[in-house]
């Protein structure tokens, strides 16, 4: 058998397997999408997260029981926002609330928001009563974007669609103190202090690490600090739990050190 045959025969083979686990993931989501679809049809929104994709899942869920009922849009790339403005100002249009239609905006990838895109989708749900699926890969997804969510009356479905990482995040709390106390930090510091950890996250130059000086840059232009005093200080609310560690790399810069399995 050439080398040719061979190759063909192991990617078919991959094809097959990757369909079969598909349709498996498929039927194993069923019973949850008419749970989502009664949430949705109540107002509320619903986050799907957990590890890996979601594009499967979502596609049959928008085929199967979003279409006729809900009036739907995929926002696919949230990372552009001129393109989400344009793709949202064309559905609305001449849609008004007196057909009673109601609209679903799926948002894949929910992380990569900016709080100008949170404003259209604020505007929407206002002005057209609009719901929303939003998905992460995140496994602790109310670390995401603070003060977000509870804007949309969302409710959280875990949804991990990779195999290797089955684990549920209620399986998870119980057992790893770690996360506990991270929650608890995080309910008692203020949104200004939730801000800087989430732009030490964003800038994070190696899993795990930020540099300290590009971290107090990044604060400083989004007026979360006004000097480095400052930002070392809510830096010590997380130093003294231990969620960071300050040190240096080898190039003797100062760094921020975290576990990336449970911050990220």
């Amino acid at each position: 058998m050439s080398f040719r045959s061979v190759f063909a025969e192991k990617t078919k083979n991959k094809k097959e397997i990757r369909q079969k686990t598909e349709k498996v993931e498929q039927k194993k989501q069923q019973p949850r999408y008419a749970s989502w679809k009664r949430k949705l049809s109540r107002g509320f929104s619903v986050c799907l997260y957990g590890y890996g994709p979601k594009t499967d899942v979502l596609k049959t869920f928008i085929d199967t029981h979003l279409k006729p009922r809900f009036s739907t849009l995929l926002l696919s790339n949230i990372s552009e926002p001129a393109a989400s403005s344009s793709l949202l100002k064309t559905h609305f249009k001449n849609k008004t609330e007196k057909n009673r239609t109601k609209h679903v905006l799926i948002i894949p990838n929910i992380e990569r928001a900016d709080k100008a895109l949170a404003k259209q989708l604020l505007k929407a749900k206002h002005d057209h009563k609009a719901r929303f699926v939003f998905t992460t890969e995140h496994i602790h997804p109310q670390l995401l974007l603070p003060g977000f969510f509870p804007r949309f009356s969302v409710l959280w479905f875990h949804c991990p669609t990779d195999e290797e990482h089955t684990a549920s995040l209620s399986e998870i709390i119980p057992h790893s103190a770690e996360i506990r106390k991270l929650q608890s930090i995080l309910s008692c510091v203020s949104k200004n202090t939730k801000e800087i950890l989430k732009t030490i996250l964003s800038c994070s130059d190696s899993p795990g690490t930020t540099l300290l000086g590009t971290a107090l840059e990044e604060c400083k232009k989004s007026l979360l600090v006004s000097d480095e005093k400052t930002f070392r200080t809510h830096l010590t609310e997380f130093v003294d739990h231990s969620i960071f560690k300050l040190s240096r790399n080898k190039n003797g810069k100062e760094i921020i050190a975290y576990d990336k399995d449970l911050l990220v």
